[in-house]
């Protein structure tokens, strides 16, 4: 090899190199002050894709009320409708109009337990790390700020010294 073809190839691998440090350090830092831009977005993003699920559930919940109520209505004349609708709807419980010696009216624990769990709001369960990181980091202002300066210095140290013209 020739002088001039080393020294072309030194410039080259030079060239090269400061190509790749500009892209390495400008990206880690632009994703860093991306990530800190839209750490609180994220969080809200997920909490009300939380309240829409559950208002849909409840949406849910509620047309299949409406549904039973229409049949119910539907069924008017018998003489235990009304008693029925009193219970599951209004939670009212008409009183026992049973003799000593007779048997009590029916109860459904188990009918009541599934009423109970139906009104309690669902969990959430989320093992989403995106979701859990972003809750971290939208609560620790200094962090943000923190990162936020060091992606800054990335993208500056990067153009300041990866980015020349030739």
């Amino acid at each position: 090899m020739s002088v001039p073809a080393t020294k072309a190839a030194k410039g080259m691998f030079r060239y090269s190199m400061r190509l790749v440090c500009f892209f390495v350090f400008g990206t880690a830092g632009m994703v860093s002050i991306g990530i800190v831009l839209l750490a609180e977005p994220v969080v809200g993003y997920y909490h009300d894709k939380g309240v829409i699920q559950t208002q849909e559930s409840r949406v849910a919940e509620l047309r299949e009320l409406h549904a039973q109520q229409e049949e119910l209505l539907g069924n008017m004349d018998n003489p235990y409708v009304i008693a029925r609708a009193a219970e599951k709807t209004l939670k009212y419980r008409l009183p026992d109009t049973a003799e000593p010696g007779e048997a009590p009216a029916r109860s459904w624990p188990e009918l009541e337990e599934a009423i109970a769990q139906v009104d309690q709001p669902v969990a959430e369960k989320s093992s989403d790390r995106l979701r859990y990181y972003a809750e971290l980091l939208a609560e620790q202002s200094q962090a943000k700020l923190l990162l936020l300066i060091l992606g800054s210095a990335l993208v500056v140290v990067s153009l300041t010294f990866f980015y020349r013209r030739r």
